[in-house]
């Protein structure tokens, strides 16, 4: 526990609850320590006739952690335990570097994807980490959508008619096509599809030789300048990507990929420049915004303000800002960033992907800053409305860096449990758990 912090350890049955305060605030934490709850509440699968793939199965029906969510009080953790694992494939592993789980409430689905240690590919299966996984909310157990690239019978490819690398029937394919993830993934609604911007490395050339000489082959002729996001199509169960019509940016990574309800398409920001891509016309077109640029580089943790239409980025790196603040605002409607000067701090001016999260809580209207390395360690909230960061707690769970000591974390929020989920674990190890945070009881 921090300087100042005293705490009193209470047992109510097979609840742990640790109330603490810390120097002059008065704010009560308490943090739930639930091991072992497994995911029985599966729903029952539909008659196969009347399925139109396997993603019709969801939401699930509400297994019996749900109901625990639901009562929170404010500032508890609940440690969900391991989910249970996929049936055929196991369990996700930690990815360093992949703040965000892009959550899909139509399917109580939060997606998981990126690479965790460089290169890494799972000696037990054979598969290379740029599998796709679902963390199923409901029934708190992990969905394989996509196993990864099998190292060990690697699929023969070909450039599709758009330049894409494609199976022999020409469905395009995305192998090792993102090393970390940062906060280049996002959720479309509109197409029930996960989606991803492509930031390719050579990493994976040891393990998967015949893909590199393919790419390095064809490098002259891939499509990288006309090209959209890679999305996994849901309602198709199959990636899909396009060639565009007007040009995309360039593959770069440590960017952020953002789905904005308002213009129904993607927001791309890679250091202070910005584009939009529209689903519905197939084009990216690059925003140019007006106003003071950020004065950080790469890696920056970011969320979507849905009462304001405004995206909060900060904490870059590479470079790092060097004034008194590192946290800016995108207008969307205005297209201009904003340095809203805010008062307080959350912790020091660098907070990247690697060892924090962002989050908007939409219940309280309020931005939190989840930190679990060792600077600035805790929870910090911005309010919109007053400009101000506030500290909330200056310790977390303590497995999660005892247990954790490599990051490999991922999360999200979901508005209508007004729960902030958390999956920690090693980088590229498969001892994860699921924490669940409540910050403030949703107002009236």
């Amino acid at each position: 526990m921090s300087e100042g912090t005293a705490g009193a350890l209470v047992m109510i049955d097979r609840v742990c609850r640790r109330v603490t305060t810390s120097g002059c605030l008065a704010a009560m934490a308490v943090a739930i320590c639930l091991a072992g709850l497994a995911g029985t509440g599966r729903a029952a699968e539909q008659a196969a006739g009347a399925k139109e793939n396997r993603f019709s199965q969801f939401p699930s029906a509400p297994g019996p952690q749900i109901n625990l969510i639901r009562k929170m009080p404010a500032g508890v953790w609940i440690d969900l335990g391991p989910p249970t694992p996929d049936p055929k494939w196991g369990v996700a592993r930690g990815r360093t570097w992949a703040a965000q789980m892009p959550f899909a409430p139509s399917l109580g689905l939060a997606f998981l994807y990126g690479e965790g240690v460089h290169g890494w590919s799972s000696e037990k299966t054979g598969r290379y980490m740029d599998g796709l996984w679902a963390y199923d909310v409901m029934d708190h157990r992990w969905v394989t959508v996509v196993p990864g690239t099998d190292t060990r019978h690697p699929p023969k490819l070909i450039l599709n008619k758009d330049g894409f690398p494609a199976l022999p029937n020409g469905q395009p394919i995305p192998i090792a096509a993102l090393g970390h993830a940062y906060q280049m993934t996002s959720w479309v609604p509109e197409s029930k599809s996960f989606a991803f911007m492509e930031a390719r490395h050579n990493f994976y050339q040891d393990v998967l030789p015949t893909i590199g000489a393919f790419m390095k082959a064809n490098k002259d002729l891939l499509n990288e300048h006309h090209a959209s996001p890679w999305f996994y199509d849901t309602t198709a169960d199959t990636w899909r990507r396009y060639r565009t019509k007007t040009e995309s940016p360039d593959p770069y990574l440590g960017a952020t990929l953002t789905y904005i309800p308002t213009l129904k398409g993607l927001l791309y920001i890679d250091e202070d420049r910005v584009w939009f891509y529209d689903p519905a016309q197939n084009s990216w077109k690059f925003l140019n915004p007006s106003g003071p640029k950020p004065p950080f580089g790469i890696d920056a943790t970011s969320c979507y303000d849905s009462k304001r239409d405004r995206i909060y980025i900060g904490g870059g790196d590479y470079p790092r800002a060097k004034g008194p603040n590192a946290f800016w605002i995108y207008d969307i409607q205005k297209n201009t960033w904003i340095d809203p000067k805010p008062k307080g701090s959350p912790g020091s001016n660098r907070y990247g992907t690697h060892y924090n999260m962002m989050q908007y809580d939409s219940a309280s209207d309020t931005v939190l800053l989840f930190r679990y390395g060792d600077d600035g360690r805790g929870i910090y909230a911005y309010s919109p409305s007053a400009n101000e960061w506030t500290t909330v707690a200056k310790d977390l769970p303590s497995r999660w860096y005892d247990d954790y000591r490599t990051s490999g974390s991922s999360g999200f929020y979901d508005p209508e449990l007004n729960a902030h989920f958390f999956h920690v674990a090693g980088d590229s190890d498969d001892n994860g758990t699921i924490l669940v945070y409540r910050y403030k009881q949703a107002r009236k």
